[in-house]
């Protein structure tokens, strides 16, 4: 593979470690003079889709893949993350959970969208403010997505029911009426609507 140099060096700030990572890369096609360009074309979406032929599995035979291991997906880049990020972590190295409130370090928490980013309005999605909050990834962020709990209006951590004893229920009775950080005249539009579409009443 030949290797096309990039002639400019950019700094990038990445969301959780908020470390500064020198970037350096070749892309086959791409000269020298083209990393504007090459900008362009990743930040427009595509509607191609990665192909896999030859995949086959069978449970019975033995684990193996026969198809190539590498191949080439186009993804879409959430533009408006690290400004998003930033409002909801500030300028420390730990922040809390708006579900549970603990304080953790920046890498355990993530910029969940309140309403599901991808049924958001483009208007939704830039009201940077209200439609997110900081959620751990230790277990806050997927009970709330996967609509164990929500939010009530009155800005109370609301719990779906767990039948039987468990690690789930014991997690679930544990963030039962806590207060949401994040509960706001501003967010409740999106946390109504997760009460009344994610969460399992």
């Amino acid at each position: 593979m030949n290797d096309y140099p990039v002639p400019k060096r950019r700094m990038v700030e990445f969301g959780p470690i908020r470390e500064y990572v020198e970037l350096c890369f070749s892309v086959p096609g791409f000269g020298a003079s083209d990393i504007d360009l090459l900008a362009a074309k990743l930040s427009v979406p595509s509607l191609r889709e990665p192909v896999c032929d030859d995949i086959s599995i069978s449970l019975n035979g033995p684990a193996s893949f026969d198809g190539e291991l590498e191949g080439e997906a186009w993804v879409h880049v959430r533009r408006e993350q690290v400004k998003l990020r930033k409002i909801l972590t500030g300028d420390g190295e730990s922040a809390c959970c708006a579900i549970c409130g603990d304080r953790y370090p920046l890498e355990l928490l993530v910029a969940a969208h309140i309403k599901k980013r991808s049924l958001c309005s483009e208007e939704e999605r830039r009201d940077l403010f209200n439609v997110a909050m900081l959620a751990c990834v230790l277990g806050c962020d997927a009970l709330y997505e996967a609509g164990w709990i929500t939010v009530s209006g009155a800005g109370y951590i609301q719990t779906a029911d767990s039948l039987e004893p468990s690690a789930l229920k014991s997690r679930l009775i544990a963030l039962e009426g806590k207060r949401c950080t994040a509960h706001s005249a501003g967010s409740e539009q999106y946390f109504a609507w997760h009460r009344s579409t994610v969460f399992r009443a």
